[in-house]
């Protein structure tokens, strides 16, 4: 009896003991402390046509858990801080104050995020979107100057092509080191699908008031244009050079002579040095490989000019041989292989008599015509403008 209860008893304490390890409190995991880990913007470009105007961005910040943290601390800042055309306030509304670009971040904790934003530049020509970086080593008068020429630019010839996406503009003055990855400088476009267009000014250029600094955006934009319409230029399939950097030039100098230079002067000036014509091919200027003989590209854009005043002599208006030339004759996309053909079909003439007369006609030569040629009989008159070319 008495074993029975003490190993009952024993039994007993063992199922309180047993009872008593049940019921006692499990320890917990304590709830991490939310940290900011990505930032959202509600734009990452904003566009603003005019001083002054504004525009709100808002931020989205979310903790390691892709939770929100509604009340998180953002700050907003401009990048860099020097930045000129747009600032932003400590609730993140931006308000236009020059026309240029800016970045603005936002930052929460080590989290940020970025929106670009442009003032009083077109961010689209035609159905192509822009995309600007302009270095803040350029001077403010260019930038202004710059917008109002791509204003002019994307109304008079806008980009509706399917033959690239988008065109991303880099310009910088070349007194500093090259600012933007994996872009070279100069001026140039390049790239294929997604466009860029380069204009790495020289700082000798503002310090003595060159119209080139203008000039050139006018000359690049114009080779988007080629490249918009002239499907075989952005496969490489046309390359004739003084039909397409000539045509270029000679662009570029209308509307340098219509926008900046004195009336007493002319942007074509600067395309003056046509020795080799004196007694050389023309043929030669079909090749890019003539560089050193068309510096400027002076010799291409006498040829061009030549064109313009035989097709005057068929009984074109001044403005509609421009538009045959510039407009008309690339949009027939022609190709290395077939360029002679199309030559003949848009223009009446063969290249080859068009070379001949070049050659030895009183129209375009000094007298004798062995001097060389008169780039003065081939001049445009002062009162053509881009407009009545191409609208």
């Amino acid at each position: 009896m008495k074993k029975t209860i003490e190993l009952g008893a024993v039994v007993f304490s063992l199922l309180l003991w047993s009872c008593g390890g049940d019921s006692s409190p499990t320890a917990s995991t304590p709830t991490p402390t939310p940290v900011a880990t990505s930032i959202t913007l509600s734009a990452t470009s904003v566009s603003l046509d005019s001083l002054g105007a504004t525009s709100p961005l808002s931020a989205t910040v979310k903790d390691q858990n892709g939770a929100m943290m509604a009340s998180a601390t953002v700050t907003w800042a401009t990048s860099p801080a020097t930045a000129t055309a747009a600032m932003v306030s400590s609730t993140g509304l931006v308000t236009a104050v020059a026309v240029g670009t800016t970045t603005i971040t936002a930052t929460s904790g080590s989290a940020s995020a970025t929106a670009s934003v442009t003032v009083g530049l077109p961010t689209v020509s035609g159905t192509i979107p822009i995309t600007y970086n302009l270095h803040e080593s350029l001077p403010t008068a260019w930038i202004e100057q710059f917008a109002a020429i791509m204003k002019n630019l994307v109304g008079l010839l806008p980009l509706n092509t399917t033959n690239f996406s988008t065109v991303t503009v880099y310009a910088w003055n070349d007194n500093i080191t090259e600012p933007y990855n994996d872009v070279g400088g100069g001026a140039y476009i390049g790239g294929s699908g997604d466009l860029l267009m380069v204009s790495e000014i020289p700082n000798a250029e503002f310090e003595h008031s060159s119209l080139h600094q203008y000039s050139v955006i006018a000359h690049e934009y114009f080779h988007l244009r080629q490249l918009s319409i002239h499907s075989s230029m952005v496969t490489n399939a046309f390359s004739i050079k003084w039909l397409t950097e000539g045509a270029a030039a000679v662009f570029e100098s209308v509307y340098t002579d219509q926008y900046y230079s004195p009336s007493d002067q002319t942007y074509f000036d600067e395309q003056t040095r046509v020795d080799f014509l004196a007694d050389g091919d023309p043929a030669v200027l079909e090749s890019y490989e003539s560089r050193d003989a068309d510096e400027n590209y002076s010799a291409s854009v006498f040829l061009v000019l030549a064109l313009v005043k035989e097709l005057m002599k068929s009984g074109y208006s001044e403005a509609d041989a421009f538009k045959r030339v510039l407009a008309d004759f690339p949009a027939q996309n022609p190709t290395d292989s077939n360029w002679k053909s199309v030559f003949e079909s848009q223009f009446g003439f063969s290249v080859d008599d068009f070379y001949n007369v070049v050659k030895t006609s009183s129209d375009y030569r000094q007298l004798p015509v062995t001097a060389g040629v008169d780039v003065n009989k081939v001049r445009p008159s002062r009162s053509l403008t881009v407009q009545s070319i191409f609208d």
